[in-house]
């Protein structure tokens, strides 16, 4: 069981996964590569996320409402990314996908902080 020692110690795992994703997709939209679209749950960041979900211990509110705030995101976040590339890279969608990267950039450091700082 996980508990929130060991959220803290994987944020940083969560935020680099999510960080290599977006540059994925911001190579695919230059035509460098091809997209690499997955689910909210297929992705390294989804699988590693619903690991953690799935096995912690009780935790306090804050937290949990934080962890569901971040799964809300993150999934809202794959729907935008197969937008972008489905109306042939529509730039008012990226601008929402980047808004909604750095969102949930955010979420996950105030999850860290919630965490150091329960207070």
């Amino acid at each position: 069981m996980k508990d929130e020692n060991n959220i803290l110690n994987e944020i940083d795992i969560f935020i680099s996964y999510h960080l290599i994703y977006m540059n994925k997709l911001r190579k695919a939209l230059s035509g460098n590569i091809d997209p690499e679209l997955t689910d909210c749950h297929s992705c390294q960041f989804g699988k590693k996320f619903n690991e953690l979900k799935g096995g912690i211990n009780p935790l306090p509110t804050k937290v949990k409402n934080i962890l569901n705030e971040i799964d809300t995101i993150h999934c809202d976040f794959h729907s935008i990314s197969y937008s972008v590339f489905k109306d042939k890279v529509n730039q008012e969608k990226f601008e929402q996908l980047n808004k909604m990267s750095d969102l949930l950039i955010r979420k996950l450091l105030r999850l860290k902080m919630i965490i150091k700082n329960p207070n």
